[in-house]
């Protein structure tokens, strides 16, 4: 075989790979599971931010109430 037909079988195989690999990509293991505790750490942020303006506005009125 001469050296252009090996760069063109050469070339046409990594492109058919790189084409065939984005389509049948699928987000990695570690990837997911890198998503999924980000989304548990915010939700779980989320609810104790919550949690804490909710005891500030009961402390608050009270102190309110006190002060009358």
């Amino acid at each position: 075989m001469k050296n252009t037909e090996w760069i063109i079988g050469l070339s046409a195989g990594i492109v058919g790979g790189l084409i065939a690999r984005s389509l049948i990509y699928e987000p990695s293991v570690t990837k997911m599971k890198f998503n999924r505790k980000k989304a548990e750490f915010y939700e779980c942020g989320l609810t104790q931010y919550q949690d804490i303006q909710s005891t500030k506005h009961k402390l608050e009125t009270e102190a309110v109430k006190n002060k009358n």
